[in-house]
């Protein structure tokens, strides 16, 4: 089995920049525009998609921890 490519390092400033992103957006939006609706689900599709690759690259990876 050769090394992961991605470490906890890169979990943790992808989970953290992505979560800041919805964070601020949802802060900035009405929420009620059919754009705010599919721009927060996209960003939790890309999200969940990003974990399920993590854990493919590294059986270790938790994705548990790995919630918006």
């Amino acid at each position: 089995m050769s090394n992961p490519t991605f470490t906890m390092r890169h979990y943790n400033k992808i989970h953290a920049l992505i979560k800041s992103t919805v964070d601020g957006f949802k802060a900035d939006s009405n929420m009620i525009s059919l754009e705010d609706i599919n721009y927060i689900a996209g960003m939790s599709v890309l999200h969940d998609q990003l974990g399920a690759m993590f854990h493919e690259d590294n059986p270790n990876f938790k994705p548990e921890l790995w919630k918006l």
